[in-house]
């Protein structure tokens, strides 16, 4: 589904990702945690196309990101089409409801009909647990309401895969948790997904891989048991004295 190779991404003298490559098998989840500023958001960030990069590739099923692939271009926009991505902060049009924020992706992008949209947009709300407030505006939502709708309108593009970045890192407790059962949920239907998270419970229960990244490599990788429990690194194990499991 996603295979990544030798990915290099700079700034300037700077490499922000050091030679990344790994493979996420379709209906897997992948979770990259790890220090602040280790490159893990960057790394999402090329895979849907909104960061160059200087060297490698990055595959998403036939179609192909290099470090040549101009801004725009249909490569570049197919790629786009078939991802989802979630990010820390919800990006909500504000002057659209629930629904007609959920309905913009099929409208704009796949160019459905209006009565299918909405049709759509009003399953997705009902998965995620907001159909009641699907005449709601973003500033009528909680936090945690806002983020579930940004799922949502992710969704209804009919993405192969879903990106998500420390998705809920603006949230307290109560509204994190909300977040985390809508993607565990998901993760249950067999999505490809990305995660990139600083809650390690979280981490444990969702991910089928983990990806322990530090100064833009892939320092350490296994399944959640394995590595929560007896990480090889001396980095990994560093790291996870100082965060809460």
């Amino acid at each position: 589904m996603i295979h990544i190779e030798n990915l290099v991404k700079s700034h300037g003298s700077i490499r922000i990702l050091d030679g990344i490559s790994l493979d996420v098998p379709a209906g897997q989840v992948a979770v990259f945690i790890g220090p602040s500023g280790s490159g893990k958001s960057t790394l999402l960030r090329c895979v849907n196309g909104l960061e160059p990069f200087q060297a490698g590739g990055i595959r998403i099923e036939d179609r192909k990101l290099e470090p040549a692939t101009a801004p725009n271009s249909p490569e570049l926009l197919a790629i786009r089409k078939r991802l989802g991505m979630v990010f820390q902060q919800f990006h909500l049009f504000p002057h659209m409801t629930a629904l007609e924020n959920v309905m913009s992706g099929p409208l704009l992008v796949l160019k459905e009909s209006k009565e299918k949209a909405e049709e759509k947009a009003l399953k997705l709300l009902d998965q995620v647990g907001l159909k009641h407030k699907k005449d709601s505006r973003p500033s009528q939502l909680s936090g945690g309401q806002q983020q579930r709708v940004a799922i949502a309108r992710a969704l209804a593009v009919n993405p192969v895969a879903m990106l998500f970045d420390e998705p809920t890192s603006a949230l307290d407790p109560q509204m994190a948790d909300e977040v985390l059962s809508v993607i565990l949920d998901l993760a249950k239907t067999d999505m490809t997904m990305l995660i990139v998270t600083h809650a390690m419970h979280f981490a444990k229960r969702a991910g089928h891989r983990i990806f322990f990244m530090c100064a833009g490599r892939i320092v350490e990788e296994g399944v959640p048991a394995d590595f929560f429990q007896q990480p090889k690194s001396a980095l990994a194990r560093e790291f996870l004295q100082k965060v809460e499991l």
